[in-house]
């Protein structure tokens, strides 16, 4: 996540969501050379397809806009992100410790608490560390500490200890949909004809990534 949102400083929104979009593959990767898990062709046809899906959402399904996608500094720390969080996955599925879920989840935080104290000093220190305090930068961090970090890391553990790593990071390609389409509920933008498009291509590709062959 701290990578992810150090990518955000250079990088934008697009290229972020474009590549976190590759989790399957990297997942499917780093499953066959570290953990000597076998990568059927269904799964990388899935994850192909899944990640057609998510670049119909993010240039509106207009193939021109692709043109215009530039990459910088921000996409390597992204990458980097997106590798370590599959990475993660795996050792969460076949090295978890066998601890209750909030326990697991309080060491977690525990351990990033540890760790971004010393480089919120060093960003303290060279002047990039700058809170404006007030009503909705509360309510942001709240969400962030609630949402995406104690809710999300929950619902993960459980979904990667039911299904294994490859799975739940599938169905993470569907967030650049949702967040498309609770954009336009807030905007009140009705939805388009490339959600229902993408919407098709992302759950086909979780769908043929796990089908059993007969």
């Amino acid at each position: 996540n701290s990578l992810q949102y150090m990518a955000l400083r250079t990088s934008t929104a697009i290229n972020v969501t474009l590549i976190a979009a590759s989790g399957p593959l990297f997942t499917l990767l780093i499953g066959r050379l570290f953990f000597g898990e076998p990568a059927a062709r269904r799964a990388w046809a899935g994850a192909a397809l899944s990640l057609v899906g998510v670049l119909v959402v993010l240039t509106g399904g207009e193939a021109e806009r692709i043109r215009e996608l530039r990459f910088v500094a921000g996409d390597l720390l992204m990458i980097v992100a997106t590798i370590v969080w599959a990475l993660y996955s795996w050792l969460l599925r076949r090295h978890r410790p066998d601890l209750p879920v909030l326990t697991f989840l309080l060491l977690q935080t525990g351990f990033g608490v540890a760790f971004s104290v010393p480089l919120v000093g060093i960003e303290w220190l060279t002047g990039h560390f700058v809170v404006t305090l007030s009503a909705l930068t509360l309510a942001v961090v709240l969400w962030v500490a609630t949402g995406p970090s104690l809710v999300a890391y929950w619902c993960w553990d459980r979904g990667v200890a039911e299904a294994g790593p490859l799975l739940p990071m599938f169905f993470a390609n569907l967030t650049p949909l949702f967040a498309a389409l609770m954009s336009g509920a807030l905007l009140r933008e009705p939805p388009q004809v490339f959600h229902a498009v993408a919407f098709v291509l992302i759950v086909g590709g979780i769908v043929i990534a796990q089908r059993r062959p007969r």
